[in-house]
């Protein structure tokens, strides 16, 4: 769900740097400048796997999703994209009838050079927490991309780490 509405609302950002339907980033004023492209709440419904309790269990969850992203272009034409979402959601496991509280605050910075060159690192920390004695979900997801002038794609990593505690 953070990565759809990430890459929709990363790709809208681009999109308002460039030229009336060119894809092309922005280049930069005579100084570097800072601008918040969005700064937007969003009241969400979604599951959460909840493995802890066995294989096929989920949590039903609404809340609010917070996002907020920050570009910024410096003097030799580069761009940097700093983006903050924070969720809080409360549900349920309609199996169990547990009742959970979940949050998560994903940052993500991605810097473009001139050159084209890019780096993109994305981390996304989550908690399902259960009310009573059902054991606690965490995950934890990073993400990260290098891409050269040539737009080839010359590292990436990315980690996954999932957890039952309580």
């Amino acid at each position: 769900m953070y990565r759809k509405l990430f890459v929709a609302a990363a790709a809208a950002v681009l999109a308002a740097c460039g030229d009336a339907g060119s894809p092309t980033l922005a280049r930069p004023a005579a100084e570097p400048r800072a601008e918040v492209a969005l700064n937007q709440r969003f009241d969400l419904e979604t599951t959460a796997a909840n493995p802890c309790l066995g294989p096929g269990s989920f949590v039903e969850l609404s809340g609010t999703l917070h996002l907020l992203f920050h570009v910024t272009t410096d003097e030799a034409g580069g761009t940097h994209v700093f983006s903050h979402a924070d969720a809080h959601y409360s549900g349920v496991d309609p199996a169990t009838g547990i009742r959970y509280l979940q949050s998560s605050v994903r940052t993500s910075h991605s810097n473009t050079l001139a050159s084209g060159a890019t780096n993109t690192t994305l981390t996304v920390p989550r908690v399902l927490v259960a009310q009573g004695d059902a054991p606690n979900f965490t995950v934890l997801e990073t993400f990260h991309l290098t891409v050269n002038t040539n737009g080839e794609v010359t590292a990436t990593h990315t980690e996954q780490r999932f957890e039952c505690r309580g």
